[in-house]
């Protein structure tokens, strides 16, 4: 979505983002990242994405706010297309009235004009949340759609039985378990072509317990 060649880069090669991120922050070798260390670059990927302050970095990791301000300085050196996407987005939902998905679903935010500051920094964060979220949302029911519709022409008993923010939990027979894996992750990857590409990870158990 920010089109920036180096977050662009480190998915298509499969990297950890977060440690890939840590060993640029940290000027180190991925391979010497350690927990807190990707803990540190995991804040800062999803925090500072979404217009998170250095204050608001420095509470979170319980730091100073000159430490804070030195990670936001070279997250966007890093990466500066998402500066630029986050400040797009902002301007594009000031002309307009809303944001809306790579799909075109639109969510109106008549506070991005207002007067009053926390309002109008409010509305700020809802036009670069909604597009990220909004989208991951409308790619999760394409995925259910596309699924459900494999699974029935297949001829499976039972299908798609809930949707729990980004994973779809699934009943299957169990003689069919691997045939049915396949075709779930086959239709979850595929149904959409983004520039990067989309992994998708299953579990399977006899519960949603073991599952994970």
């Amino acid at each position: 979505m920010t089109k920036d060649k180096n977050l662009i880069s480190a998915f298509k090669s499969g990297r950890d983002i977060h440690n890939h991120t840590a060993s640029l922050i940290f000027n180190i070798s991925e391979d010497k990242v350690d927990d807190h260390k990707r803990r540190i670059a995991k804040v800062v990927n999803y925090g500072l994405i979404y217009g998170m302050s250095d204050y608001g970095l420095a509470q979170e990791l319980g730091i100073s706010r000159e430490e804070a301000g030195q990670f936001i300085q070279d997250y966007y050196t890093l990466y500066p297309g998402v500066e630029e996407w986050r400040q797009s987005a902002i301007k594009s939902a000031e002309e307009k009235g809303y944001t809306e998905t790579i799909f075109s679903r639109k969510r109106p935010i008549p506070e991005i004009n207002s007067e009053n500051f926390n309002l109008k920094e409010s509305a700020k964060r809802l036009a670069i949340n909604t597009p990220i979220q909004g989208t991951a949302a409308d790619l999760i029911k394409m995925a259910m759609i596309e699924v459900e519709k494999r699974l029935s022409n297949m001829g499976f008993k039972i299908g798609l039985i809930l949707s729990i923010h980004d994973e779809l939990l699934f009943e299957i027979e169990q003689e069919r378990v691997e045939e049915a894996k396949e075709i779930i992750k086959d239709a979850m990857e595929n149904v959409y072509k983004c520039e990067v590409p989309i992994e998708v990870d299953i579990g399977t158990g006899r519960n949603w317990a073991e599952v994970h």
